[in-house]
């Protein structure tokens, strides 16, 4: 018997961050929680979205069994088989998803797992109010991908073409945050930063522009450890950054503040850390544009939609 109820997760044990899921009937969104919320642990990193599923079902008076389809907005899969990881959680997702501890159910949910970038595609087309778009997705890395040149018309999401992991701008920028002294996921603070910068004080001669978009030149070495390259590709940019600023990664010290009896990071912004911030800022906003130019040019449509990371960059 159909249901129509379909269970929206995201988040994994292992590189993974917004750990949340959503319960949606016929397209409407009925239910929808945050891990952090329940955990507080800011971003959740690293968890499944247990309690946050648990709570959906109970605001709607649901059961597991009364779930249709359950969606994942990655390929977990194909992120291991890429890798060459073997993981043998995979082959039981449901345990991973629904531990027997936490959820009782008769059937196993039927567990579908969507490409990272299909995911952020439809995110934002099908959201957007137009019967068809250019779509451009950004971000850190998908399965095997960084950026997404696609189409949308009606009810269908066509991926035209995309640039792997090691072009990504996503780990670009994060590269820029963390040479400033930035923590992981505090690119805001660089966009923030740039504005006091001069744009065009250094040049990033690695980022060329193409008619596909664009190519980066690094050297990077792979860690075949992880599925994940995000390290690597950081790594292999700040070599690039001490070689270009002439100096290293920003030094960061650390002090102890009285009134909260705690130990917290300092960093000290000199004027060629905001130069930097905004040339990185000019080179990402630049190199964005362009690919905007060539997806219209390809498609003929001028409607633009963006998905991913990277698409929640401003300055």
């Amino acid at each position: 018997m159909s249901t129509g109820y379909i269970l929206g997760i995201n988040g994994w044990f292992d590189r993974s961050h917004d750990a949340s899921a959503c319960i949606v009937k016929n397209g409407k969104v009925l239910a929808m929680a945050e891990e952090e919320r329940f955990i507080r642990k800011k971003h959740a990193y690293d968890k499944t979205p247990v309690n946050s599923v648990l709570w959906c079902l109970y605001h709607l008076g649901l059961t597991l069994d009364d779930i249709e389809k359950v969606a994942v907005g990655w390929d977990y899969k194909k992120l291991y088989w890429l890798a060459k990881i073997n993981e043998p959680r995979l082959d039981n997702l449901a345990d991973v998803f629904f531990p027997k501890k936490y959820f009782e159910y008769n059937k196993t949910p039927r567990i579908y797992l969507v490409p990272h970038h299909l995911a952020h595609a439809a995110s934002t087309f099908f959201l957007s109010g137009f019967s068809e778009s250019s779509i451009l997705i950004i971000d850190g890395q998908g399965e095997n991908v960084s950026t997404t040149f696609a189409i949308g018309s009606g009810k269908s999401i066509k991926i035209l073409w995309s640039l792997p992991v090691e072009y990504s701008l996503g780990y670009f920028y994060e590269a820029v945050s963390d040479f400033i002294g930035f923590r992981l996921n505090e690119a805001g603070k660089t966009m923030g930063l740039a504005p006091y910068g001069n744009s065009v004080k250094y040049n990033l001669p690695q980022i060329k522009i193409t008619n596909n978009g664009f190519d980066i030149d690094l050297e990077i070495e792979k860690n075949n450890s992880s599925f994940d390259q995000q390290q690597a590709i950081i790594s292999a940019w700040q070599n690039s950054f001490k070689k270009i600023l002439g100096c290293s990664k920003n030094r960061i010290d650390f002090v102890f503040r009285n009134i909260y009896g705690d130990i917290t990071k300092s960093i000290s912004l000199n004027q060629e850390y905001k130069n930097f911030a905004a040339s990185a800022q000019f080179t990402l906003e630049s190199i964005l544009q362009h690919c905007v130019k060539v997806l219209i040019k390809k498609t003929s449509i001028r409607n633009l939609c963006l998905a991913g990371g990277v698409a929640l960059n401003c300055s």
